[in-house]
């Protein structure tokens, strides 16, 4: 049976907790659940209270590097994580494909969340994932 969960990037590890994946020194909860109101609202905060900026990073045969401030822009990134779903651990993992996307925050404080081709990567983990189109067509505009 797959677990299907929506995705909040800046939490992962909650989110793999929540999703009844077990990580070192956390507490997993029902498999199957979706994602509680704390994730959640961690999203709802970033529409709220957006990032100043977005720099986003491909390394690959090719490298790209886009740094994103204009806030229509991070609000559309911010909303295609809206559209993604995490689905089970991979064993898949490419070579020359990792992106990296850092949000920078007017506190100071930065988010970063990494995939490996479209794989989700967390804790040495890549994760299968669907949704990610919508985010991916907005990376290839900002590298160009």
């Amino acid at each position: 049976m797959k677990i299907k969960c929506r995705f909040t990037a800046a939490v992962l590890l909650s989110f793999i907790t929540a999703c009844g994946r077990n990580v070192p020194g956390e507490t997993a909860g029902p498999a199957g659940t979706s994602l509680g109101s704390a994730l959640s609202v961690r999203l709802d905060d970033w529409r709220n209270n957006p990032p100043e900026r977005i720099l986003l990073n491909y390394f690959g045969e090719d490298s790209a590097q886009a740094s994103v401030s204009d806030p229509a822009e991070i609000a559309a990134i911010i909303d295609s994580f809206y559209e993604i779903t995490v689905l089970d651990e991979t064993d898949i993992f490419l070579t020359d494909s990792d992106y990296f996307i850092t949000l920078y925050f007017s506190d100071g404080s930065s988010e970063r969340i990494a995939f490996n081709g479209s794989n989700l990567s967390a804790d040495g983990k890549n994760y299968e994932t669907e949704g990610t189109e919508h985010l991916f067509q907005l990376m290839d505009k900002a590298f160009r």
